[in-house]
């Protein structure tokens, strides 16, 4: 293995003026951008982070080759105090990959495939406890060659994820360290990925696919006391594209994104339009984000812990432009790297065009993107302090 990590932090202070031109006391720090490399690993692989720790300070994830696709990934951890690290792994490990991390950086869920008995691999959803070892945590008694654990909750206790049942349907499940592996679904088949469960572990958002027989997804939320809920729609067409990628703590706000019913035109022919939203009340009601200047769809990526602060891509697809967005109750949506230019931050060509996590105050937004043909990435974290942001200028 080898170790390619460096930082490069850049960070702006502002001066706030006395109406008599006097510096007052400096706020430093208002928004900042530190460059994390690629974390290193091993050669000729490239890192895709699917997880971050609540503190921004561990990223988990697969390690695949981009010379040769086909070989299959590794999961692994990675922190600036331990360097790269594959997981562990039983010897006849086909492939494997990490989903989600606890708060502390310690737990991590995710998959492990093995040779099935007809040839096939099979996956099971897995459990890395931080002690050096893997756990499975779906029964075989339960389960049909397939398992996936996708989030959990703040320290690694309580994982949902899907799975396929004994009998061939698809279904969520839910495992808890006391009570162990449970279905949470009723329907007898629902196509769902589980996208996030907020830190108590009492609730989990994602989207279903195909519900009633027709093409598209929605999205729905479940919680300890009322189990699955699709959520309200804004547009009445047959096909939807909905998706719920945020619960918060109180399990009263999921945000998510909704198909406005609109085609839009793109060099590539037509696509579905979309808008970014939070569903307050429980559900109830519906709120849309809105989009930038200029743009035609937008779409949530990650949201705070009460869902008071929202990052995503905001874009026209006439134009084949796309911006990172912050909104926040009170000031709305910010182009991301707008603010950062308006502040001096130098992003030496970054695009910041893809978010992979916010922390649960909203001030720490952790992204990456792809420096060349060969997907090499480069991460990157923001810190910003959300009393700086404004409303936009009216244009």
């Amino acid at each position: 293995m080898q170790t390619r990590y460096r930082v490069v932090a850049t960070s702006i202070a502002i001066a706030l003026m006395l109406a008599g031109g006097h510096a007052q006391a400096q706020v430093p720090g208002a928004i900042s951008l530190t460059r994390l490399g690629d974390l290193g690993g091993m050669r000729d692989r490239t890192n895709q982070v699917s997880g971050v720790s609540a503190d921004g300070k561990t990223f988990v994830g697969s390690c695949s080759s981009y010379t040769n696709p086909a070989e299959p990934g590794r999961a692994f951890s990675w922190s600036a105090q331990t360097g790269w690290q594959r997981l562990a792994s039983p010897s006849d490990e086909r492939s494997s990959r990490a989903n989600a991390v606890s708060s502390d950086g310690r737990v991590v869920v995710g998959s492990l495939a093995q040779p099935g008995p007809y040839g096939n691999d099979a996956v099971s959803a897995v459990r890395w406890p931080g002690d050096g070892s893997v756990q499975p945590i779906a029964p075989s008694t339960a389960t049909r060659y397939f398992s996936d654990a996708s989030v959990m909750n703040r320290d690694g206790s309580r994982i949902a994820g899907s799975y396929t049942t004994t009998d061939g349907h698809n279904a969520l499940f839910l495992w808890d360290s006391r009570s162990g592996f449970n279905r949470i679904t009723t329907d007898e088949d629902f196509a769902a990925s589980a996208v996030h469960m907020n830190q108590p572990g009492d609730a989990v958002a994602g989207s279903v696919g195909n519900v009633g027989g027709v093409y598209g997804s929605r999205a729905f939320v479940w919680t300890v006391r009322s189990g699955v809920r699709l959520l309200p729609a804004i547009s009445s067409a047959p096909a939807l594209m909905d998706r719920a990628i945020s619960v918060s703590d109180d399990g009263q706000t999921v945000v998510g994104n909704a198909g406005t019913g609109r085609s839009l035109p793109s060099p590539w022919g037509e696509r579905e339009g979309t808008v970014a939203v939070r569903w307050l009340n429980g559900g109830n009601t519906i709120e849309q984000l809105g989009m930038l200047d200029g743009d035609n769809y937008s779409y949530a990526e990650h949201a705070n812990a009460d869902g008071s602060v929202v990052v995503g891509q905001s874009g026209n697809t006439e134009r084949d432009t796309v911006r990172t967005f912050i909104w926040t109750q009170g000031v709305g949506m910010r182009s991301l790297p707008a603010l950062l230019d308006a502040a001096g931050v130098s992003r030496g060509g970054l695009r910041l065009d893809t978010t992979l996590a916010i922390s649960p105050d909203g001030s720490l937004i952790t992204g990456q993107e792809y420096l060349d043909d060969n997907y090499r990435p480069l991460f990157w974290q923001i810190r910003i302090a959300l009393s700086s942001l404004r409303p936009a200028p009216r244009q």
